[in-house]
């Protein structure tokens, strides 16, 4: 058993509500002499976490408290939790500790736990790196996730086919709308006006008048003049 399961089991039912960080450091405390507590203020709460989540191992601290162990205090300390604490113990690690009950269990743990520390110090940091590289497992999702997953994807599918859809419509609008608009332009670029004798002329010649060979005649008494041919005269 690692450092890490073994403190992952203790801590849901002696943790007390405490930090990991804390728990993990105290855990420590409780099978040290007084002349071995001082090392572990060398190390930072990130280390402790670390030690309990299992991604830092503790041959380094292991070494340096191995020769500090007092499993006594660690027996005196599970002795003070009252006797159904002490039967949850023996339930949680009756894998590892097979003839554990409420009398035996502190000592058993505390067995175990110098026994851990213990292999961790003997343990070669090299060696150790070089095992947990082979026996690296890939995580892979749980049952809850997949569960989770398959329930979300139905959704989400269907929620994209729709907005795909709705994006090709827009598109097409748009581009319906694009043509109307040129056509449009290219009607206005178009119009000319028509001027025809007689008649207001029309678009955008709408606000001239023309007169196309008109005859004007100028009166003067009783004897009138005629002006002929006078080209286009606008008025």
């Amino acid at each position: 058993m690692t450092f890490s399961e073994f403190v992952n089991m203790l801590f849901p039912i002696i943790g007390a509500g405490s930090s990991t960080h804390a728990f993990t450091r105290s855990m420590f405390d409780t099978i040290l002499d007084e002349s071995g507590q001082s090392i572990l203020d060398e190390y930072s709460e990130e280390t402790y976490k670390a030690y309990y989540n299992g991604s830092t191992g503790i041959s380094r601290i292991a070494k340096k408290v191995c020769a500090y162990m007092e499993p006594e205090n660690f027996v005196s300390y599970i002795d003070e939790f009252p006797d159904a604490t002490r039967d949850s113990l023996c339930e949680v690690f009756k894998a590892s500790i097979s003839d554990c009950n409420s009398y035996n269990i502190s000592q058993a743990l505390a067995d175990l736990f110098a026994e851990i520390i213990r292999t961790a110090a003997a343990t070669k940091r090299g060696a150790a790196t070089r095992t947990k590289k082979k026996t690296d497992v890939v995580p892979t999702a749980s049952d809850d996730d997949q569960v989770i997953v398959d329930a979300l994807s139905k959704p989400l599918l269907a929620f994209a086919g729709a907005l795909e859809a709705q994006k090709h419509q827009l598109a097409e609008q748009i581009r319906r709308n694009n043509k109307k608009a040129d056509s449009s332009e290219d009607e206005s670029d178009n119009t000319e006006a028509e001027v025809v004798d007689g008649e207001e002329p029309s678009g955008a010649a709408a606000g001239e008048k023309t007169v196309v060979h008109q005859t004007i005649v100028n009166q003067y008494g009783d004897h009138p003049v005629h002006i002929d041919h006078v080209e286009n005269l606008k008025l």
